[in-house]
């Protein structure tokens, strides 16, 4: 008689993968946006208000004004907003079931991909400081026809013509858009950044992300940015440390055990985004 498959396995080892989470998405707005760190909670962008008085040409003779300056009375602040999680783990389960992986480090790891995941979504989407709310009136239109086409991107350009770093879309957009080329008989171009391939329109990357969101009725948006407090764009605020700081930005501490043995920690994130002039960011309205 042979030994089986299933007795043998009662007396070996399997090799186990860490908790897979399918809710992870690659998050490349989070890693293309520049980002400042800041020693307090609040950053200020002061903006001029008026242009100041230059001259050329002129005769010999002629009263130069004044080139004074004018700052806005009320500049605009962005706070750090914070996204928290709670995590309890019994004690038993730290102290017993730790081979091969540590769980505290576990659960931690997963709870940040999930922060992390509403982390873009508030930069997008977030009522106080996303970028759909963040944009001028003077910079958004709507599409001519609908579905996004080769027009609307330049119409979008046009807006933001002056150093545009990337398009953000939801990648349903992004394949219509294709769509769209190929029936025109139009190419798009391709680029990589961060060890994948971005499609590219003009030379500017189109930047997927599923927190651009579409509604039932087909309506979504599609963002052009430029980005760096150098080209008074767009940035991302994180604090510049804090306490148990175990990734950047973010913290863990032990806020003890209760009379359950549950270890009780609070995992926190800080973050926002900031535009520092109106021209750095443009939307377009479309509908699918």
């Amino acid at each position: 008689m042979a030994l089986s498959s299933d007795l043998a396995r009662l007396v070996s080892t399997t090799t186990k993968t860490p908790p897979q989470w399918r809710g992870i998405t690659p998050r490349w707005l989070l890693s293309l946006l520049p980002y400042i760190q800041l020693n307090a909670a609040t950053y200020r962008v002061n903006r001029v208000e008026s242009d100041p008085n230059v001259m050329a040409g002129h005769d010999e003779g002629v009263i130069i004004p004044d080139a004074m300056v004018g700052l806005e009375e009320i500049p605009q602040e962005y706070t750090l907003s914070p996204i928290d999680a709670a995590l309890r783990i019994h004690t038993r389960v730290m102290d017993l079931y730790n081979d091969p992986y540590e769980q505290v480090y576990l659960q931690a790891t997963t709870v940040i991909q999930v922060m992390k995941e509403l982390q873009e979504d508030q930069v997008i989407n977030s009522p106080t400081f996303g970028l759909l709310n963040s944009v001028a009136d003077g910079m958004k239109i709507d599409s001519e026809t609908g579905p996004p086409t080769p027009n609307d991107f330049d119409n979008l350009i046009s807006l933001v013509w002056n150093r545009p770093a990337f398009f953000v879309a939801n990648p349903k957009t992004i394949a219509r858009f294709g769509q769209e080329c190929t029936k025109r008989g139009v190419c798009i171009g391709a680029v990589e950044m961060l060890g994948s391939p971005f499609q590219t329109w003009r030379g500017i990357p189109i930047v997927p992300s599923n927190k651009v969101h579409i509604d039932d009725k087909g309506n979504t948006n599609i963002l052009l940015l430029r980005v760096g407090a150098e080209n008074q764009g767009v940035v991302g605020l994180m604090p510049k440390t804090v306490k148990n700081e175990i990734m950047p930005g973010i913290s863990m501490r032990l806020n003890g055990i209760d009379d359950t043995n549950l270890a009780n920690y609070m995992i926190s994130l800080y973050h926002s985004v900031a535009v520092h002039t109106e021209e750095a960011l443009g939307v377009m309205n479309i509908k699918l």
